[in-house]
């Protein structure tokens, strides 16, 4: 896997990523029709791209509108 500055491998749970953005925790996985997904550990968010780089990309822009907010 390339580096992604805001997607990890799980410590805990193999096969599974854990990814950041706007200070909330993200479980991410492979996703059974292909593709990866992402699942706030709340619940109340849920994202989903094709790859890993594309998946850290959304990740990344839901940061900066967070943090663009805030501003």
């Amino acid at each position: 896997m390339n580096y992604l500055h805001n997607i990890e491998k799980s410590a805990f749970r193999p096969r599974e990523y854990v990814g950041y953005a706007a200070g909330r925790v993200y479980r991410v996985r492979k996703h059974g029709c292909g593709g990866w997904e992402a699942i706030e550990r709340d619940g109340a968010d849920y994202q989903r791209a094709e790859t890993l780089t594309a998946l850290s990309a959304k990740l990344d822009k839901l940061g900066n509108a967070f943090f663009a907010e805030k501003k």
